[in-house]
């Protein structure tokens, strides 16, 4: 191009257009995705290397392992109670 004129047809390129006026797109899109991996990445190694968290995790393992055990056995005590609850003889014993 010079002078705003162009030394081709324009209407010959066809679809290249697209892929070519926005170049910046894909560096920005580069720089931004580099960014976001960074955060994630650090987002989740930094607490793993920091004491204090670990600290915390160790003053409240009985409360987390609590947690945990108390989720996982529910749906298998709530399928025990559900066989005992509706079961014939308990039916039939109803009054």
């Amino acid at each position: 191009m010079r002078k705003g004129k162009y030394l081709f047809d324009p209407k010959k390129i066809g679809g290249m257009t697209l892929a070519v006026v926005y170049p910046g797109l894909h560096i920005s899109n580069t720089i931004i995705s580099f960014h976001v991996i960074m955060f994630v990445i650090g987002f989740v190694t930094f607490p793993l290397f920091w004491p204090l968290f670990w600290m915390l995790i160790y003053q409240n393992l009985g409360a987390i392992i609590l947690l945990i055990s108390s989720s996982i056995l529910k749906p298998i005590l709530m399928l025990i109670g559900k066989k005992f609850a509706v079961s014939p003889a308990s039916v039939k014993n109803r009054r």
